[in-house]
């Protein structure tokens, strides 16, 4: 049976609050990787390799997948609502919560980070010296952190909207019409079209010092290959909603994504690995990794896309609560992770038991924060939209997404 449009938007909503939760693993790993990552150093008893191939097997598709659903998600919203109502939505949602985070939340997710660091690097320090030290540095500039995400979401608005009022004028409408209208013909559904886009990612790959993408944290200004790494794949999204009528077929393709995409970066994640890097040549093992890198990612993103058309194109409830929670779970997560990972790391038990602690205690806790402080509040009105905590059940039902938007089912 064919799915409708309705079917499709929960299908990209249940998949946007998942990618973003996934962080939340993601992040929960990074203590316990035995290669640190982004200079994270807290655990210094057990790490395991093990949780270096989770990190790298959910890096490799989560925020591709995640800009793909913000494009697909941008070019809906911009064509239901029109162009100012498009502007003053993405301001309140997106580019509001960047900049109040940016002072708040910024500033406690760097505070455990800097406490840490300073007494890994002050053995001899007193646990108040090391606070002291954090909280007056807590609020110096180090960066977006993982709020980075937000910021290029932004930018990608405005080249968004740039380019549709460029191709509004004479010469763009030629110059869009020669590029766009074969790219509209490129059908993303069919499993060879999506294997032949490791090549552009491939080339965009390119720039980058290591054999996979990392994130940009450090500058307030983007950085080019970032930018358009992760460009490439919002504009996939807005391409994805062109396709909308079809993109029920994704799900035929989906086991072949997802185990091929793991095959190949259980196989990256071998030959990444130093020995192979003596026995088969730096360089040729370095690009070999970068196509690996490239087969992985699309193969796992579109392999993830056509598993949430094919099993969760359906309205839920959960699915809704995670929906509507994983933003504010996203953005207040990090503190009580990077603040548990300290904790934990005087203890010597394995690596393993600290990880589902790290993962679950501060996960529980900021389920919680949102249901008692964010679900019913202002805060969560301009992170999802309005919420009642009673609905009357009528025989026809209103239901929200977390565009704030609602659709009508019998």
């Amino acid at each position: 049976m064919n799915k409708t449009p309705n079917e499709r938007i929960y299908s990209m909503d249940a998949l946007r609050g998942i990618a973003m939760l996934l962080g939340v693993v993601t992040h929960a790993t990074l203590a316990y990787t035995t290669i640190p990552i982004n200079g994270l150093l807290i655990e210094s008893y057990d790490r395991h390799k093990i949780f270096d191939f989770l990190y790298l097997y959910l890096h490799l598709f989560r925020m591709p997948l995640f800009f793909i659903v913000a494009g697909f998600f941008a070019r809906f919203l911009y064509f239901r609502i029109g162009e100012a109502a498009f502007i003053r939505h993405r301001v309140g949602r997106i580019l509001i919560p960047f900049l109040v985070c940016l002072i708040t939340i910024r500033p406690l997710t760097e505070a455990p980070f800097l406490f840490y660091k300073y007494v890994n690097s002050h053995h001899s320090i007193s646990t108040y010296s090391a606070l002291l030290y954090a909280l007056r540095n807590c609020f110096n500039w180090m960066g977006t952190f993982h709020l980075w995400f937000l910021y290029y979401l932004s930018i990608y608005y405005v080249a968004m909207l740039v380019l549709i009022h460029f191709s509004k004028t004479t010469t763009g409408n030629f110059i869009m019409s020669f590029f766009v209208a074969p790219l509209k013909r490129y059908s993303l559904i069919h499993l060879g079209n999506v294997i032949l886009l490791t090549l552009p990612i491939f080339v965009l790959l390119l720039p980058f010092k290591t054999a996979e993408v990392g994130i940009d944290t450090g500058s307030i200004f983007p950085r080019l290959n970032y930018c358009a790494f992760y460009g490439f794949f919002f504009f996939l999204g807005l391409l994805l909603h062109v396709q909308i009528k079809n993109l029920k077929k994704t799900g035929s393709n989906t086991w072949v994504g997802l185990i091929g995409g793991s095959m190949t970066a259980i196989l990256f994640f071998v030959l990444k690995d130093h020995e192979s890097i003596i026995l088969f040549g730096q360089i040729r093992v370095f690009y070999l990794c970068k196509l690996l890198t490239a087969v992985s990612t699309i193969l796992l993103t579109f392999g993830f896309l056509g598993l949430f058309m094919k099993y969760f194109s359906f309205e839920s409830k959960r699915l809704r609560y995670i929906s509507d929670s994983s933003y504010w779970v996203y953005l207040i997560h990090l503190a009580f992770v990077l603040t548990l990972q300290g904790l934990l790391s005087r203890y010597l038990f394995p690596a393993g038991i600290k990880f589902l602690i790290v993962l679950v205690v501060p996960t529980l806790i900021s389920f919680v924060t949102y249901e008692w402080f964010v679900r019913y509040t202002i805060i969560g009105k301009c992170l999802h939209g309005p919420r009642k905590r009673k609905l009357k059940t009528t025989r026809r039902n209103k239901s929200t997404n977390f565009l704030g938007l609602s659709w009508t089912s019998e």
